[in-house]
């Protein structure tokens, strides 16, 4: 859970803004439209990036985390992915892949 954490989104997402933020609320955190002081987590795409709000937030010893990080905080299931910046949200109807394991 995230009880406690203020959290701020950047950058591109695998779900809608809005939806990020409603999750971050359930899970106990608070939303920032910004880095300030009060920040404890950005959530990036990519967390090695040089933009302004990652820059800053490493200044300020904010932890950055990808949103798959931050689903399994929130306890929540990513059915979308982002493969070459695209986000990739699965297909209805279609089977899904199992992996075997040998036993």
């Amino acid at each position: 859970m995230l009880n406690d954490e203020v959290i701020c989104f950047t950058g591109k997402s695998p779900k809608p803004r809005k939806e990020m933020m409603k999750i971050a609320n359930r899970a106990g955190a608070t939303v920032s439209n910004s880095i300030t002081k009060k920040v404890t987590i950005l959530v990036m795409a990519d967390i090695n990036s040089s933009s302004n709000k990652a820059v800053k937030a490493r200044s300020m010893g904010i932890q950055l985390i990808t949103p798959e990080t931050f689903f399994q905080l929130a306890n929540e299931k990513n059915t979308s992915t982002i493969i070459n910046g695209h986000i990739q949200h699965p297909k209805k109807n279609q089977p899904r892949r199992r992996i075997v394991l040998d036993q």
